[in-house]
């Protein structure tokens, strides 16, 4: 999918973002289609902290101000993101983007919304 965009990974941002929010929504919903919704079960086992921290990292914030957001460290940061990689299925250094596009296709979630628990 071409998308402009000044950067080689995409922020929340850019002039792309939602053209990018919607080509994943309609990707993820084909796949939920064939798969009987095997993103539901791979979001159950998500912490609730891990899934607010995959829908800050959706919004194109870097770990240090999903850090501050949060009041957590880096660190914390990233074990949440790497927990939820592994619970996800996803590895790699595309593990980011594969794990915000799955939370960003979920039927009701919205990236830049956080529920604030």
């Amino acid at each position: 999918m071409p998308l402009a965009s000044r950067n080689h990974i995409l922020l929340a941002n850019d002039p792309a973002w939602r053209q990018f929010v919607v080509e994943c929504r309609a990707f993820m919903a084909e796949g939920r289609a064939r798969t009987g919704d095997a993103l539901e079960l791979a979001r159950v086992g998500l912490s609730p902290r891990e899934l607010e921290v995959l829908r800050l990292a959706a919004t194109g914030r870097t770990n240090l101000e999903i850090g501050d957001a949060l009041a957590l460290s880096v660190r914390t940061v990233e074990r949440h993101l790497s927990n939820a990689f592994d619970k996800l299925g996803v590895c790699g250094k595309a593990a980011r983007v594969a794990a915000v596009a799955r939370v960003v296709a979920h039927p009701g979630s919205d990236p830049g919304v956080v529920d604030p628990r």
